[in-house]
């Protein structure tokens, strides 16, 4: 349930995502931004499923980034920025593939760093 109308992220707020993978439990992200004139922290979008491969979990994330409405005052855009953000610890953990999760995730554009 929104606590606000959903609107346009002004083009100068920091967006950014924090996640945490899964498989058989549910990956969820959110995607946050930052308005520093009010010193308000806005969640924007969220994704919470499970099963999700890191193929298909980098891929709707980076799907959810372009989605984004941003805006410059004069026009609505879709983000078209690549955004960064932070994921559990234990995904970077190797699993006997050429590494963690998290690092599969990165190989399909999907910037995370460890938190």
């Amino acid at each position: 349930m929104h606590v606000c109308a959903p609107f346009p992220i002004p083009a100068v707020w920091e967006i950014w995502r924090g996640a945490d993978d899964g498989f058989a439990n549910p990956a969820g992200c959110l995607w946050l931004a930052l308005d520093e004139i009010y010193d308000r922290v806005y969640v924007v979008a969220e994704l919470y499923k499970s099963g999700m491969t890191p193929e298909h979990f980098a891929r709707e994330v980076r799907r959810i980034d372009r989605s984004i409405s941003v805006t410059d005052e004069d026009e609505v855009f879709a983000n078209d920025l690549a955004l960064d953000g932070v994921i559990d610890s234990a995904s970077f953990a190797d699993t006997g593939m050429g590494g963690g999760r998290a690092d599969q995730n990165e190989q399909l554009g999907m910037q995370m760093e460890s938190c």
